[in-house]
Formats: structure tokens, C-alpha cells, sequence
């Protein structure tokens, strides 16, 4: 059997799937109400639960604007900015490397003056601190698992 892969977009949501041509098959035929907009009544029925969290989405779902994250999480640094560039554009894409390019248009779209040399910018970012690696390809980056710490855990900082 083929490996087979489905996007379904609804809004903002996106779900990916992914295996055999058997299995992508049967989550299309539970995804089909959902898609096709027939799923609303089940939806309503649900809305009725008593802790009120039955109409909303689940936080890793909702969307939120790069400008709105890079002011809740308040960078104090080019590095820091970078690493929550990243992480934004992983969040909401479906890649997990990006180009030079790619990593200033997100900070230019978050409202932060992008380093005039970028991709020196990157290597102190991964010599420095560590929030960056060299990706699979030259001139692709990732983040590490220490820049996902600073993003998801130290930022904001909390000023003393």
C-alpha cells in the first residue's frame, strides 16, 4: 500500500493526515461531517457541557497574530526575537526549518527591527546562547530545545 497525505483546512484549523491509503481513508470519512459543515448539530449538542470549554478551541489550536505573541512575550533581544520567530512560524506551518529570509519576513510581520546582518545574527544566536541550530540543509535553522525552553518558559521575563 501507498503512503497517502491529506491536508483539511477549516478556518484557521489544520489538520494533517498521514499513512497508509486504508487509513487516511477512514479519518476522511470522520473528517467528511466536520469538513462539509453537517457535523453543527453534534457540535450545539456538546455546547452543553457544565465546565462551558465544549464551544471553544484548544489552546494549541487557536491562532494567535505574530504581533500579538512578540508583545506578550515581550523579547528583550534580537536572539530572543529570533527563537520566537521560529517557533511562531513552526507553530503555524507546517515546516520546522527556515531560510534567512524566511526568519526576517516573520520578524519584520511581528514589528521588530530585523538585524542588518541576519545571518550573523543566526550563528551567535546558535554560538551565544544556543537557541538556534544549523538545520539540514545549508542555510536552513531550527530551533533547539533550549530555545523552545526560553519561549515556552522564560518569556515573558519577569523584571525583579
Amino acid at each position: 500500500m501507498a503512503d497517502s497525505r491529506v491536508v483539511v483546512v477549516n478556518g484557521e484549523l489544520r489538520i494533517v493526515v498521514e499513512g497508509s491509503e486504508t487509513f487516511v481513508k477512514g479519518q476522511l470519512e470522520q473528517l467528511f461531517p466536520w469538513v462539509s459543515g453537517t457535523e453543527k448539530s453534534q457540535h450545539r449538542a456538546n455546547s452543553d457541557k457544565e465546565d462551558g470549554t465544549a464551544g471553544t478551541a484548544p489552546e494549541s489550536v487557536r491562532r494567535q497574530t505574530i504581533q500579538s505573541f512578540f508583545k506578550d512575550k515581550r523579547p528583550a533581544n534580537a536572539y530572543e526575537a529570533i527563537a520566537l520567530a521560529i517557533h511562531y512560524k513552526r507553530t503555524f506551518e507546517e515546516k520546522t526549518e527556515f531560510d534567512v529570509s524566511e526568519i526576517r519576513t516573520a520578524l519584520r510581520q511581528a514589528a521588530f527591527r530585523p538585524p542588518d546582518d541576519m545571518p550573523q545574527a543566526l550563528t551567535d544566536c546558535r554560538r551565544r546562547y544556543g537557541y538556534v541550530q544549523v538545520g539540514t540543509k545549508k542555510g536552513l535553522w531550527t530551533l533547539t530545545h533550549q530555545g523552545e525552553t526560553l519561549v515556552e518558559v522564560d518569556l515573558p521575563r519577569q523584571n525583579s
